[in-house]
């Protein structure tokens, strides 16, 4: 069975963030419903997505990637730092090919926001940050890229 290019940008775009290292114990997961246990966490989501036909004879896709990033600490004064290192280690990751390996033409972080105190047993906190991709596909298929 073919693979769509969006499955295989989402696939690339996931093992790029579960490469991330020195933030210990980091689980990353995609599309998750169920609730979060294990801290600290990425969670990545198939977004929506905008077309441009343009004139060009192909159709440039921008693709919207919510990641949604967990952390929780000891102590108050230990969960600014542990929300900052993963936000930091997770723009790090996604923009550090922008290409992913050729099948995208860039990826911008958009938009983030955070929020603490979500598990009231410890100190805990997330971020949302939203990834534009872009990319080409052939005009009405999905499954070729082009130019």
């Amino acid at each position: 069975m073919t693979t769509s290019i969006r499955e295989q940008i989402m696939q690339a775009f996931e093992e790029k963030l579960s490469l991330i290292s020195g933030v210990s114990g980091l689980t990353v997961s995609r599309n998750r419903s169920a609730a979060i246990v294990s801290y600290p966490s990425l969670v990545l989501y198939d977004g929506g997505e905008s077309h441009n036909n343009g004139n060009s004879g192909a159709t440039m896709v921008s693709m919207r990637v919510p990641v949604t990033g967990l952390v929780n600490a000891a102590n108050d004064t230990a969960l600014g730092p542990a929300l900052n290192e993963l936000y930091a280690k997770t723009v790090q990751a996604a923009l550090s090919d922008v290409s992913l390996g050729g099948l995208a033409v860039d990826i911008s972080l958009i938009d983030a926001e955070t929020d603490l105190q979500l598990d009231v047993s410890k100190p805990s906190a997330a971020f949302m940050a939203e990834f534009e991709i872009q990319y080409w596909i052939a005009p009405g298929d999905p499954y070729s890229t082009a130019p």
